[in-house]
């Protein structure tokens, strides 16, 4: 929802209904909407690390290694594209 509407444009109700649960039951896992979104970067940044190792590590060049960390996140962004509009 964030990648979708912006950071400010959702809120901790919006978050929490497309899960199926209120907002304020979003504060038992999370302090904040800052607390979410960090959590969400962390696990993305941890995943988007995971895998340029193992690009990198395929690759047998250095510019294809190059090329392959470049392509890799490119290609799970424009893969996982969803409308930028709500239901």
């Amino acid at each position: 929802m964030f990648a979708e509407f912006g950071y400010h444009g959702v809120s901790i109700e919006d978050l929490g209904a497309s899960v199926g649960i209120s907002g304020p039951a979003v504060y038992k896992h999370f302090s904040s909407k800052d607390a979410l979104l960090a959590a969400l970067l962390i696990g993305i940044s941890e995943d988007l690390l995971q895998n340029g190792r193992v690009e990198v590590a395929g690759a047998a060049s250095a510019s294809e290694a190059l090329e392959r960390l470049v392509d890799n996140p490119v290609g799970i962004t424009t893969r996982n594209r969803r409308s930028r509009h709500r239901d």
